[in-house]
Order: C-alpha cells, then structure tokens, then sequence
C-alpha cells in the first residue's frame, strides 16, 4: 500500500485533483474490496480474508468520497489526458470495458526486465484507490495491477453470497441425492444438528426428512441456498431421461421387474419435454438459479431489453412530445433506426442505449427518465440523430450571417427568430445591424472558421453536439477522430457514438447532480437548463413523467390529457 499516489505534490493533488494522504504499509492477508456509487457518492467496504476464507471486515461503515462520481469526468480528464473516455471507464469499473482501447498499461510494455520505475512511467491505466488495508490504517493501490481479480454483480462473486455447484465441487452424489453432511460443508456448518437416531438411519427417504428438517429449520441456511448457482442436465431434456431415471428398475426401487410400466413412465415425462423444439444443443448441462434471487439480483443490472424500451414511446402524447408511435413504430426508431422527412437515426439505438447507461451511471429509474425526456425531444422522439436544415440554416446559424440574410429573416421569418430568441425586441434596423456581428463572434468563439463549418458541425448525437470546438473535445475524450470529413457524420450515424456523446455531455456537464433531486417538473427544467436547446420545455417534461411512470413498475397508470400508454399491436 502506498501512503499517496505517484507523482502528487506538497498540496496532495496529482494534476489537480486532490488525494487524501494515506498510511503506507503492507497487508498480512487477501482483502476483498467493495466499492459502488449513490447519488455521487463513492463508498468503499473492505474484508481481510483468512486462510480458511472467513471474512473480517476492516470498515464499520463504508468509507465516503464525496461528489466522487459527479466529478469522475473532471478526474478523467485531468488523470488521463491520452484517452478520457478510457479513464472514465477506469475510474467507474475498474477495467476499459469499450473497444478500442487506447491507454497502456505497464503490462503492455514490450521491454522485459525495464526497471520498476519506467514501467510505471508507461503505465497510462494507473487508477489509484483508497483501501482500509488494516484496522484504521487507509492507502493507495493501484487496481490496474493486472494481478488484482476485478469482478462485477455480473461476475456472480462467491464473497457476495454465490456458490457455483458443479462436477467435483457438488452436496450431490452421482444418483443426484444431497447428503447432509455434504451439504453442512459447502455451507460452513460444523454444528451437529441430528440426533444419534438420525445419524444411523439407513433408509433413504428417512435420510430425506433428515436433509428437509435441517434446510427448513437450521438458521441461515435457506438464504446461503438461494445463492446456489447448479450445473444440472436439464429436466426439460429427454437425452438424459435413462441416466436420470434408470435406477427406478433396480431392486427395491418402484420398476423393480416392471420394464412395461417403466417404459410408460418415460413416455408420459417425454410428452411434457420440448428441449428437442427449441433449437438448443441437446446434451449440454446447464445453470439453474433460484427464480427469486436471480430475479432481485439480474435486476441491479439495469439492462433493458427491446421490448422494454418500446414501451418507453407513449402511444399518445402532445404534439410536440411524439404524438402518436405504434408499437411497430416505437420498435422500428430503437431497432432499425429512421430516415425520412423527419431526419434520420442509425440502427441498434437499443444496444447502444444500455450500453452508455451503464458506462456513464444512468442507472436508476430517476437518471433514465430525467436523460431521456430530454433525448427524446432533442431527436423527435429518436426520429433524427442530427438537426434538420439544409445548407443556407447551418451556415446562418453557425457560421456567416449577412445583413441581407437578417433583413429577410425580419420580413419573412419575425416569429421564428423571436422564438428562438434572436430578436431580443430590437426593431428591424437594429436587429440587421447588430445580428451578423453576434454570429460572427460566437462562430469564430466556438471555431467554425472554415467554410462549411456551419453545415460539418451541425447538432448531432442524442444530445447535439454543436461546432468545431464542441466536436474537438469530443474526440480529444474519445481519443478518436471526429473533426476530419467524413467523420462527423459518426456522431450521428453510428448508434454507439449517437449514444455516447450524450452521456459524455450529461457526464461533463454533471447533469445527474440536478437529476438526483427529484421527480417536479421543476427538476425537469433544471436538467433542460443545462442542455439547452430549443424549447419544448413541456414536450420535456410529459416525456420524463411518462419514462418514470414506466420504468418505476408503477401499476397506476399516469393520468394525463391525450397521454396513452404504449401497447403491442395484435
């Protein structure tokens, strides 16, 4: 353990972002750490581990870092100027999860038997952690170390409570019958609880009442159960029908010298087997779960399959939050994406959705719903992943703005420049004479300064990214190209890119500080003040309200005027 992170000054900082000082030191035994985010706020929980593996845990309660996660941009950027977007998943998981990846690990490095300090002078992926190593005592690590073992939920961790039953390490004997003594040692058990009459019954189904009295009524133990993961043929499938079942002819057993009743047992069990029908391998062992627990736990995910973000499009809202989507609709702009007059969206939006959910901690019912009421205004409802306009609006929108182009505005086009906010109640002359100026300046400020940068960085993604400038920081964070023709028109052709750069502007602009306040409209139209765009602040707020409705599991339906919940078509 370090006492600080490499390279931080007399001020505890390391390019400006502030480590507390730590004490130094080594630990006598394996820890096993938790970490995990809550509105913004990292905690950490750490266990030492001892030989027979028992757990001791070091904290009594989870040691806080405030506001950790709300900045893990900021501390992205500033930690990992070769590839932010890499730190980013460093700094959340642990691990790079995306593809490319562009940071280096010392690991990589090609040169064997480079001194210690070189190595860690090429180890771009050092993501330094504070850990309780001992009673009292915190210090550095860093979990880049490919010798550190980085699990998820999704890695079902045995210290969480999953144990994974299967060949050679089973309470089960090769008939499939548990044995209670068997069963004691996979739970730790070493209290006796059976009678010396129970510890010398022979009888089989008596040794069952034995196994069932001391499940259901041992503390403790019907909970360690339900985190049994099982490697077992399948009931379901007929190819394991004689091994299974084939002792039931053996002597005492019910087919003992009865193969014609036998044969009728199997022929009725096979009349309720459709392994064969579904295409699967037949044969193969699979993973059982307890229902229940896989359920409470599958759900932490956060994942959302197709048919659950259909539902995410009311079938009936106002005007300007969607109007009315089928169902075939709904799944078509998720799936297959869109192109006609309403603009165009790329393919797979559902994946890319999940995905950049999770990488940037849109996880909670709250966070998604606050995101996508305002993605789902800002793109028509996922109609169009670019802004709509031809030649002439992006280059008098973003780049040159003549006096001729703002006399004809005035004349022909008052309520449109009045809405967007342009007129600021100057009459005709003073708004010809003042408003090229204004473009001029805010062009040249945000870097479209060659011709055609008004149309190359027009608004696009989930939630548009604007200008030269606004695409370069894009791609300074991605570490990928996003300024050079034809690649801009990535943002809004590529589902994964449409989808990340909105989590990056939510991420960067620390909106999920203002999403974690709450449901009120008012907490709406703090998140669509930092967004920004062109109104719609009601369109916003009815597709938050019916998002939350929807991914809260709430049985009541919203009431709202001409808002209809989405329903599959027959």
């Amino acid at each position: 353990m370090s006492r600080s992170t490499p390279g931080t000054d007399e001020h505890h900082k390391l390019h400006g972002i502030a480590f507390e000082p730590g004490q130094g030191g080594e630990n006598t035994q394996p820890l096993h750490v938790e970490v995990y985010f809550n509105k913004g706020q990292k905690y950490t929980s750490v266990w030492s581990v001892a030989d027979d593996g028992t757990r001791t845990l070091l904290t009594a309660t989870p040691v806080v870092e405030t506001d950790y996660e709300y900045d893990l941009y900021k501390r992205a950027t500033a930690l990992y100027p070769a590839c932010p977007s890499d730190g980013y998943e460093l700094l959340r998981f642990g691990r790079i999860l995306s593809s490319p990846v562009t940071l280096v690990s010392s690991s990589a490095n090609p040169s064997a038997g480079t001194a210690s300090l070189n190595a860690q002078a090429v180890n771009q992926c050092a993501t330094w952690f504070l850990v309780t190593w001992s009673a009292g005592q915190k210090g550095y690590i860093d979990i880049s170390d490919p010798t550190i073992l980085k699990l998820s939920d999704a890695d079902f961790p045995s210290f969480t409570g999953w144990e994974k039953i299967s060949d050679g390490h089973t309470p089960f004997d090769q008939d499939g019958l548990c044995d209670v003594e068997r069963l004691k040692k996979f739970l730790k058990d070493a209290k006796d609880h059976q009678t010396p009459e129970e510890v010398a019954l022979t009888d089989e189904y008596r040794k069952e009442d034995v196994l069932s009295r001391y499940v259901r009524t041992t503390d403790g133990v019907r909970a360690k159960l339900r985190g049994f993961v099982c490697e077992a043929p399948g009931e379901w499938d007929s190819t394991h029908n004689e091994t299974r079942y084939g002792k039931l002819k053996e002597p005492g057993e019910f087919y003992e010298g009865n193969e014609a009743g036998y044969r009728k047992f199997i022929a009725f069990l096979e009349s309720f087997q459709f392994w064969d029908h579904t295409g699967l391998a037949a044969g193969e062992k699979l993973w059982f779960f307890h229902p229940l627990q896989f359920i409470r736990y599958f759900r932490r995910c956060g994942w959302l399959s197709l048919r659950e973000q259909i539902q995410l499009l009311p079938r009936n809202s106002m005007p300007d939050a969607g109007g009315q989507i089928s169902w075939h609709e709904s799944r078509k702009r998720l799936s297959e994406g869109n192109n006609d007059a309403r603009g165009q969206s790329p393919r797979g939006m559902w994946l890319a959705l999940n995905r950049m959910h999770i990488k940037y901690g849109i996880n909670s019912s709250l966070r998604k719903a606050h995101f996508l009421g305002q993605v789902l205004k800002e793109t028509g409802a996922l109609c169009s992943t670019r802004e709509n306009g031809d030649a002439t609006y992006f280059r008098k929108m973003y780049e040159s703005y003549t006096s001729s182009d703002a006399a004809y505005d005035y004349d022909h086009k008052y309520n449109w420049i009045k809405k967007l906010g342009f007129l600021k109640d100057r009459d005709r002359s003073t708004y010809i004479a003042e408003r090229p100026n204004e473009v001029q300046i805010k062009a040249v400020s945000n870097g479209n300064v060659q011709p055609g940068d008004g149309a190359r960085f027009k608004g696009r993604g989930l939630i548009h990214l604007t200008w030269r400038n606004g695409y370069s920081k894009y791609e300074q964070y991605r570490h990928l190209n996003f300024t050079t023709d034809p690649n801009p028109e990535l943002v809004q052709s590529s589902a994964d890119v449409a989808a990340d750069s909105g989590g990056y502007f939510w991420a960067r602009n620390r909106i999920n500080i203002k999403a974690d306040k709450g449901a009120r409209d008012e907490d709406v139209q703090r998140c669509f003040n930092v967004v920004g765009g062109a109104g719609g602040l009601p369109a916003r707020q009815q597709f938050f309200r019916y998002v939350y409705f929807i991914l809260n599991d709430n049985p009541k339906q919203i009431t709202e005027l001409g808002l209809k919940r989405q329903i599959e078509d027959a």
